[in-house]
Parts: C-alpha cells; sequence; structure tokens
C-alpha cells in the first residue's frame, strides 16, 4: 500500500498493547486485508482496474514500522504518528484529510499524490480501523505476538499422544534440545528463545485444532517444524501471517499472498517422483525400455498418489517416454488388474502408494517369474521398504530428500548428546535442528528491532543454507520451497544399498495443454 503521505494531525494515547481495533488496522496495513469476507481493493493511477489490495499491502512500500524507503527515482516518505504529525509544505492530516489520501489519492492540500499512490477502496470501519493503527504505527507498542524485551516465544504442533507418540516424543525431544543449545549459546539481541509445544494426538484435525489453540493465544511469534496432516490450509495462520517453518509435510501449498510466510524445507512427492524419473531415463538397464509397455504405473487409492501419477506422466512424456499402462489400486480387487498388467511385460513399475499396498505387489509378483525395475519415492513407503524380504524385483530405485551421510549423522550426535537424545531419526531429527538453525539466521539478520515481516524478509534472503541431511536451502520472495528434487538410492534383489545419487533438480516439464 503505496500511502504516500506527509502529516497527520491526532491524539496518540499510550497503551501497553494495541486494542482489537489496532490490531485489524494493522492487519491491513501488512496484509491488505482483514481477515473478513470484505475484500479491499485498489486503482493505480489514471487505470480504473480494480486489483486486491493483498499485491499492495502499505508495508509493503512503507516497512513495517512506517519508516519509509528510497526505490529508484521514488521516495516513499515515513507515515509514523511523528511523520504525520509534522507540517512542512502542506497541512497537517486530520482522520478526515488522511482518510482522503488513501481513499481518492489526495494530500492534505487536496493536491494530487505521487502516481505510485494506489486508490484504495474500503468499507467505513475498515478505515477507522486501519486509521487507529497508523497513530500506533512504529510505536513502543507495535509488537508482533511472542516479542518481549528478554525473550521470543516459539510453537510448534507434534503428535505427543496416539499412534505416532514415539516419534512425536522423539522429535519434541529433539526440538527443546536445538533450542536450549542456542540458549546455551548467548542471547540474540538480549533476547532467549523459548518453546511450545502443542499435542497434535496424531490425527489432521488434531493439529488444526493445536494449531488454533496456539494462535488464539495470541503469544506465538512464529511456527516451526510442525509435524501435522497438511492436506489443507489452517485459515487462523494464513490470515495472521505467522510465520511457518518447516513444517513436516510432502504437500507444499503452491504460494498465495496468504501463504508467503511458509518455509517448507522438504521437496513434494511430485518433485520427488520427476527426479525419479530423470534418473530412470539415464540408466543403462532403461535405454531400452521406450517401448509402449516399458514402464507402468501402480497407483495407490489416496488423492496425492494419483495427483503424482499424472505428473510422472508428464515427465516421461518430455523424455519421448509414453506411459500408457497403469493401475489404479482398489483393495481387494487389485489382483487380476496387475495379472493384466503383467501380461504386458512393462520392464519397469513406477510404484506410488504405501508400504501395505506394496507387500501386496510384492506378493504377486513372487507368482510370477517377471522381476521387473521398481521405482518409488521412500517418503510414500517408509524405510521399512529397506527390510522387504524376497524382493520379487531385480532392482529397486527409491527417491528421497535425505543423504545417507555419516558425516552429518556423527555431527547430530554430537549436538544432542548434551541433552540426552538419541539419534533415532536421523532424517527428522535433523530437520527440527535446521528449522531452529534458520530461526536463528532470520532473527540475527533482523536486528534487535524485531517484527514478523522484517524476519520473514531475512528468510527470503536465505541462500545457500546448510541443512544437514538435506541440500542446502534456498528461499526468495517468489520461492518458499527449500529444495526441489531427490536422491536416488538403488538397492539391489537382496535389499542392500548399492548406490546413492548426487541430488537431482527435476527438468522442468512444459505446461499441459488444454
Amino acid at each position: 500500500m503505496l500511502c504516500l503521505l506527509l502529516g497527520y494531525s491526532g491524539l496518540v494515547k499510550s497503551a501497553d498493547s494495541l486494542t482489537p481495533l489496532e490490531l485489524q488496522g494493522r492487519q491491513i496495513y501488512q496484509q491488505g486485508q482483514d481477515g473478513s469476507n470484505v475484500t479491499i481493493n485498489v486503482t493505480l493511477g489514471l487505470s480504473n482496474t480494480s486489483l486486491s489490495a493483498t499485491r499492495f499491502a502499505c508495508a509493503n512500500c512503507h516497512g513495517a514500522e512506517g519508516e519509509g524507503k528510497v526505490e529508484g527515482n521514488l521516495r516513499i516518505p515515513p507515515i509514523t504518528a511523528s511523520s504525520l504529525l509534522a507540517t512542512t509544505s502542506r497541512a497537517a492530516y486530520d482522520d478526515h484529510r488522511l482518510a482522503q489520501a488513501i481513499s481518492t489519492g489526495k494530500s492534505a492540500n487536496s493536491l494530487p499524490l505521487d502516481a505510485a499512490m494506489p486508490s484504495y477502496t474500503m468499507t467505513k470501519p475498515q478505515m477507522t480501523a486501519l486509521l487507529a493503527y497508523l497513530k500506533r504505527l512504529g510505536s513502543a507498542i507495535d509488537v508482533d505476538p511472542g516479542i518481549n524485551q528478554d525473550a521470543i516465544q516459539l510453537g510448534s504442533v507434534l503428535p505427543l499422544t496416539g499412534a505416532l507418540q514415539a516419534t512425536g516424543t522423539l522429535l519434541k525431544a529433539t526440538l527443546d534440545a536445538c533450542v536450549a543449545e542456542v540458549n546455551a549459546q548467548g542471547l540474540i539481541y538480549g533476547r532467549h528463545l523459548s518453546i511450545v509445544t502443542a499435542d497434535s494426538a496424531s490425527t489432521g484435525d488434531g493439529a488444526a485444532t493445536a494449531t488454533q489453540r496456539l494462535l488464539a493465544e495470541n503469544n506465538t511469534f512464529a511456527l516451526l517444524a510442525r509435524y501435522a496432516d497438511d492436506s489443507e490450509m489452517n485459515p487462523s495462520r494464513a490470515e495472521s501471517l505467522v510465520p511457518d517453518i518447516a513444517p513436516i509435510t510432502f504437500m507444499p501449498k503452491a504460494q498465495t499472498t496468504a501463504d508467503a510466510a511458509r518455509f517448507y524445507f522438504l521437496p513434494s512427492y511430485v518433485d520427488q517422483a520427476r527426479a525419479l524419473v530423470d534418473y530412470g531415463v539415464r540408466l543403462p538397464e532403461f535405454t531400452q525400455l521406450k517401448s509402449k509397455s516399458a514402464l507402468a504405473l501402480i497407483v495407490g487409492e489416496q488423492a496425492v498418489d494419483k495427483l503424482t501419477a499424472e505428473r510422472v506422466r508428464q515427465q516421461a512424456k518430455m523424455h519421448g517416454l509414453i506411459i500408457e499402462s497403469a493401475v489404479y489400486w482398489q483393495t481387494g480387487k487389485i489382483k487380476p488388474a496387475v495379472k493384466a498388467l503383467l501380461a504386458k511385460k512393462p520392464a519397469a513399475l513406477f510404484f506410488l502408494g504405501n508400504m501395505q499396498e506394496l507387500r501386496a505387489l510384492n506378493t504377486l509378483l513372487l507368482q510370477t517369474p517377471q522381476r521387473p525395475i521398481l521405482f518409488s519415492l521412500m517418503a510414500m513407503l517408509g524405510r521399512e521398504v529397506l527390510q522387504l524380504p524376497n524382493l520379487a524385483f531385480s532392482q529397486v530405485f527409491l527417491a528421497t530428500p535425505f543423504a545417507d551421510n555419516a558425516v552429518a549423522a556423527q555431527q547430530l550426535t554430537a549436538r544432542l548428546k548434551p541433552y540426552a537424545v538419541a539419534l533415532q531419526n536421523p532424517s527428522l531429527q535433523s530437520v527440527m535442528c535446521a528449522a531452529v538453525d534458520v530461526v536463528v539466521e532470520g532473527l540475527k539478520r533482523s536486528g534487535r528491532q524485531l517484527s514478523r515481516l522484517k524476519f520473514l524478509a531475512a528468510l527470503e534472503g536465505l541462500r545457500n543454507f546448510p541443512a544437514s541431511f538435506l541440500p542446502p536451502l534456498n528461499f526468495s520472495p517468489n520461492s518458499k520451497i527449500g529444495v526441489q528434487g531427490a536422491y536416488i538410492l538403488g538397492i539391489n534383489q537382496q535389499g542392500e544399498q548399492i548406490s546413492q545419487s548426487v541430488w537431482i533438480t527435476p527438468a522442468n516439464a512444459e505446461p499441459t495443454k488444454p
């Protein structure tokens, strides 16, 4: 929101915290929306085209604290209360004049503001909230939740009860250990870190409820390493732009304005599968497999299995390989479908499903003389696939985001040992510690005058940030997925790992035409 304004006549009252009205105005200032169903729109210059204000939030140009800045030849003035109270070559602003400037692009003297200043259309209550907040902008009480003089509170959501209790308990201990390690190394601009972990009860609904409860308490600066079903967005988190660092999911959402605060460490199932296709077509064993029946798909019952399968088709087509044979899993009806598929003698199977489905497939294959190559994703199957007895495949190639790295394992073991935490799940435990490391780096780059917007901007500037078993992380304002692709593990018929590729970033497929 380019509120190119100078001067504001209004009394700034003292208080310990922002009022609900001022908090609503703060959300409008920072996000161009207030979480309601009433959209705020803008028009630019002489254009009559109406656009969503979420793309033109005040803070984008005037800064998180209203400090203003210079962009090329354009000077964007500060709009803090002290700046708006100043009188120079024009009259001071009162509420009426400031509302006029925001809605019509005219100054306190009724002269046109810079052409870069949009004109905003919002309801009277929304304007009232924004004006109330502008009187507080940049003041001592204009701080985000979770920030105190001597502490920054973080939050996480992990399965501390239910089916995944053992994993959740281990990850909580790891997270607590890495936070304790940071505090032992010294304060960050005079503040230590604290973390509160809520229980997801090992369910998606439980995770959503726990997240909402954390945010409703209004004292969490950022979420990190939350372990949850990510099949749908949590509206409360999106509306408040709470930084969400390293959610444990392989289903990252496409970036939207409302989701700009979420930073993923793990690549999607789709990108892992696409990398596996790129790897597979270069294998010596695959050079003769470009016939119509060379590669077949076996797709599990989950929606993500079907989505990933479609992208595998597209990626294979980019390499000139058409997948014509596919079986979509139906419990109790799979045997005849697989038999019909095997009759076409595919040289390789691309399996997208869970471990239970793979066991059933392996059992069916053992009843035949065929031993095709198997391509699949470790993230879908779990490490249990490495212990599957009597493999019915000549070779297995598994995509995984985590390297088999003995040095990284030793370093993480040494890091956790002082806090009596054993290294039992290196991959996920490394994500816990990497999440803390990224938070610390973002806080250091943000400075003492901390805000969520400054913190998010700092994270958007991270390049080649080390992440243990993962490749280095890279973020930008337009990309919040730190890595894309996979390592590929080669497994022989005895279930022994025989190879690990370098990191493979998938080649971009041509967009599907209607």
